[in-house]
């Protein structure tokens, strides 16, 4: 079975800082999670920024925060 790590470990790794959506954000229909910081020198740092919506990872769909696989 895959390595799990946690959450913010491999986030941290990836160079980004999400957060998850409130109540009132989902009650208006969002979804996914919020990035709340992005190191510039990262890769990620080339394509998402503060304010961006990430809605899946490795084609795996996210809404709270966990353990990554």
């Amino acid at each position: 079975p895959p390595l799990e790590v946690p959450w913010e470990d491999f986030m941290e790794g990836v160079g980004m800082h999400l957060r998850e959506l409130t109540a009132e954000e989902q009650s208006i229909g969002a979804r996914g999670l919020l990035v709340i910081q992005v190191n510039p020198k990262k890769s990620v740092g080339q394509i998402l920024q503060a304010g961006d919506m990430v809605f899946a990872v490795n084609h795996q769909s996210v809404s709270t925060k966990g353990r990554y696989r």
